[in-house]
């Protein structure tokens, strides 16, 4: 629901990996005339798969973990 003096709504997604994590964030920011409010919607990590995988290979499974069930 939109507040009334809000003038946008903005979707944030953020996702990362390293050697030993992989972890995502969806946060909204509504923009008002005077301001902003930022409200943290999603967060999830996990555990890296142990085994050869490279860190843009781990960035592609935090992107997909970010979208949907990892």
């Amino acid at each position: 629901v939109r507040p009334p003096q809000a003038a946008d709504l903005i979707i944030i997604v953020f996702f990362d990996a390293s050697k030993s994590a992989v972890a995502a964030v969806i946060y909204s920011v509504w923009v008002y005339p005077g301001g902003h409010h930022v409200c943290l919607l999603c967060a999830k990590s996990k555990l890296a798969p142990t085994g050869l995988l490279s860190v843009p290979r781990l960035e592609l499974l935090a992107a997909r973990g970010a979208i949907g069930p990892v």
